[in-house]
């Protein structure tokens, strides 16, 4: 599933037809990304390893076409994930080949 469809969602309050639903329960995109990252780590006892960027913690992230929070919402759908950086390496990048690799390889 893409992520940048639920958060759209969540912040819009519309679904994938464009539909309005429950207005009134739109949230904020700091929110919702939270939700989405550090929420789930307090249900699986991690939040002092991963859910934010901060020393110490894992550093895992998505590297994104566009800035999240400077898109118009309906382009919050639209985001395309350009890497994924796992423990310190690329774990997968659009266009790239298969492998881990440090970042700048």
């Amino acid at each position: 599933p893409n992520p940048f469809l639920g958060l759209y969602s969540l912040v819009a309050r519309k679904n994938h037809l464009g539909q309005t639903i429950g207005p009134q329960e739109a949230i904020s995109r700091d929110e919702a990304l939270w939700s989405y990252t550090a929420a789930g780590t307090w249900l699986t006892r991690e939040e002092g390893l991963k859910g934010t960027l901060e020393a110490g913690k894992l550093a895992d992230v998505a590297v994104l076409d566009r800035d999240y929070f400077e898109v118009l919402e309906h382009e919050i759908a639209e985001i395309q994930v350009q890497a994924t950086i796992v423990g310190g390496r690329v774990a997968w990048e659009r266009g790239g080949s298969e492998g881990a690799r440090e970042p700048g390889d």
